[in-house]
């Protein structure tokens, strides 16, 4: 474990798993710094429109359909390269939080080595940083592009995710929402959302759910849209991808 430590700046998922007293503490102060922190005192408008109850399902399958082709292109260009680099699965399946909190499988095509470790900052949370061994090199290119995320439109098909929404949470991160941040789940999860487009990965796991509140009872035809664009830019000028000992991507993508 302090090998683990040392190398790679963080702790086995063992360390840090969620049933234990500790975490359980974290969690919950986590709980009061967002019920009390950067959420409160915002305006809160209420997702209640046409838009967000049925426009941005119909947009979702609209763009949907436009990409698959695209994605549909360039994954079977990717998968052979995936494949017969280790001889591992070219998909990761990671189950996460969705809609009113029901779980899902969420798609993503792998970007570390077969069996690596589950690893976890300081935090809990799943750890991500700059130079990670585990990672391969096909892997940091399909991360900074964020192309691992390309079979999600999979899961947008499905209804599991809309193209813009708070980006899932762990199952064992879930467990510890209070009644404010469970708000986040009234919306679907997101390919990208709020804290992507302007703070990919700066911003401490507790900063991420009061904006995922904020977005949820906030959502709007502009919203998206300046989320989509903010993306966009930030694809091209990544900034924050990684935070070591603060935040996640928020997911392990351990290959199985």
């Amino acid at each position: 474990m302090a090998f683990e430590r040392r190398r790679y700046g963080c702790y086995p998922a063992s360390k840090y798993a969620l049933t234990t007293a500790n975490d359980r503490r974290f969690f919950a102060e986590e709980g009061r710094t967002v019920t009390m922190g950067r959420v409160a005192g915002r305006p809160f408008s209420g997702a209640s429109s046409f838009y967000a109850r049925r426009g941005k399902r119909i947009c979702d399958l609209g763009l949907a359909l436009i990409l698959s082709p695209f994605s549909a292109v360039v994954i079977g260009l990717l998968a052979p390269t995936i494949k017969l680099k280790d001889g591992g699965p070219v998909f990761h399946k990671a189950t996460r939080v969705g809609l009113h909190g029901a779980p899902f499988t969420m798609f993503k095509l792998r970007t570390m080595q077969v069996d690596a470790p589950d690893l976890r900052n300081p935090d809990g949370s799943t750890y991500s940083g700059p130079n990670d061994p585990r990672v391969t090199h096909l892997g940091n290119f399909l991360r900074k592009t964020s192309l691992d995320e390309l079979p999600q439109v999979f899961n947008v098909f499905r209804g599991d995710m809309s193209f813009v929404g708070p980006r899932p949470d762990l199952i064992e991160q879930a467990m510890y929402y209070d009644d404010l941040t469970r708000k986040k789940l009234t919306v679907r999860p997101g390919v990208t959302g709020y804290n992507q487009a302007y703070f990919r990965n700066s911003i401490p796991w507790s900063e991420r759910l009061g904006n995922d509140v904020f977005y949820a009872r906030n959502v709007s035809v502009l919203f998206d849209l300046r989320i989509l664009l903010r993306t966009f830019v930030s694809l091209v000028t990544p900034v924050g991808i990684a935070r070591v000992h603060q935040t996640s991507r928020g997911d392990s993508n351990v290959a199985t």
